[in-house]
């Protein structure tokens, strides 16, 4: 029987379902209720709202015809991207509410720990969030998301240098934080964090490729490759301009809305060195990866990979986290910054040196010359917003010799 105060039910039969089956549909549950109400069911929070104590006869008896009719319907769409852009949705107090409720039920939830976290971070309580992160590790050691923000909030300088050498980490990390976000990704980046690096690294590739900043006559290209593609939106400026488009990411979630945008001959979900590695020797003329690689660290074999599959003429754009700036900004004291030019970020993503890059193009390349020629000076543009402090992207732009 349910309870009179009840709101709605759901019916999901789950035969021989394991206990993580079990507490990964009751989060679904929680995130659609809380999209529908605002706030926490009863009895999965202490002192649950009053809104959800008010009776609701209609409500209640409906909800009973339904748990004994057999379910003949089912949700539009991607259930848990549903749940999970309105668990994102919710207020951070009320998804700390939830986070909290799940360890009480489950000490060794990794996934709450993490959701915890990224509440208290939310909500500006640090020691609650390093805290957070501590459970996640204790219950997940294998958790990249909450080893490296972890590793940002306590470690220096050799933290940092050993987060940038683990390209495995790097992609894990990668993988867990955009596959929860693809759903909400491209209204959240372009509409509250006012984003602006494809449109200018789109110019600066045009520009080296022999087409002008007016936009008049941009140039047309044979094969472009979207290193770190994500839902597409670093592409949408090429549009109709190139014979080929392929796009490489690491989130499979991403993924599955840049192929919704049907911009993009070819998808490969594998990170950007091994993506890269499966394309033919000189097959394109320009490679562009837009803020992706703060996530990834070294970039040695970006280098690598982007001389040989780049036919001669051929122009690699990108865009790195300025560190420059984030070392002279407010808050420089807790960014860790490597001899080598990378820095960890507070974020959890990197930052690179103007010299980190030009000093890898410089030694690139078998000839005295090397592989690359210099386009244009870096140049730093405002990339987007992280709350109310921008962040500023440094655009790189390199001609294959």
């Amino acid at each position: 029987e349910l309870p009179e105060v009840a709101a709605s039910a759901s019916l999901s039969p789950m035969p021989a379902a394991t206990k993580d089956q079990l507490v990964a549909a009751w989060k679904r549950g929680l995130a659609a209720q809380i999209k529908e109400s605002g706030a926490l069911p009863p009895g999965n929070a202490k002192g649950a709202p009053a809104a959800w104590a008010k009776p609701n006869t209609g409500a209640a008896a409906a909800a009973r015809r339904a748990l004994s009719s057999p379910r003949t319907g089912s949700s539009s769409g991607d259930v848990e991207a549903e749940a999970v852009a309105a668990w994102r949705a919710a207020p951070a107090a009320e998804r700390r509410r939830a986070a909290k409720a799940a360890l009480e039920a489950d000490a060794s939830d990794a996934e709450a720990a993490f959701a915890l976290y990224e509440a208290e971070d939310e909500l500006g309580d640090g020691d609650a969030a390093v805290a957070a992160l501590r459970a996640a590790l204790a219950a997940d050691p294998s958790h990249a998301a909450a080893a490296r923000l972890l590793a940002a909030a306590e470690g220096g300088a050799d933290a940092a240098s050993a987060a940038a050498n683990d390209a495995a980490g790097a992609a894990e990390y990668a993988r867990q934080i955009f596959d929860g976000y693809a759903t909400t990704f491209d209204e959240h980046l372009t509409g509250t964090l006012k984003y602006s690096v494809p449109k200018e690294l789109a110019l600066a590739a045009d520009a080296a490729s022999g087409g002008g900043r007016s936009g008049v006559d941009p140039p047309r290209y044979a094969c472009i490759v979207d290193a770190g593609c994500g839902t597409g939106l670093s592409v949408e400026p090429f549009a109709g301009r190139a014979d080929s488009v392929i796009g490489i990411d690491v989130s499979s979630k991403m993924l599955e809305v840049a192929r919704g945008k049907g911009l993009y001959s070819t998808l490969l979900c594998d990170d950007l060195v091994s993506g890269l590695a499966t394309l033919a020797q000189g097959q394109c003329d320009l490679i562009i990866s837009a803020d992706t690689l703060m996530y990834v660290g070294r970039l040695d074999g970006f280098f690598e990979q982007a001389e040989r599959v780049l036919a001669s003429g051929g122009v690699l754009a990108f865009s790195v986290e300025s560190a420059e700036r984030a070392t002279s900004q407010g808050d420089a004291g807790s960014v860790a910054l490597g001899e080598d030019g990378i820095g960890l970020q507070p974020s959890g993503r990197f930052c690179h040196t103007r010299g980190y890059v030009e000093g890898l193009a410089a030694r690139s390349g078998d000839g005295d010359g090397g592989a690359w020629e210099t386009a244009a000076e870096p140049r730093d543009v405002m990339g987007r917003m992280d709350g109310d402090k921008p962040v500023y992207a440094t655009l790189h732009v390199f001609v294959r010799r």
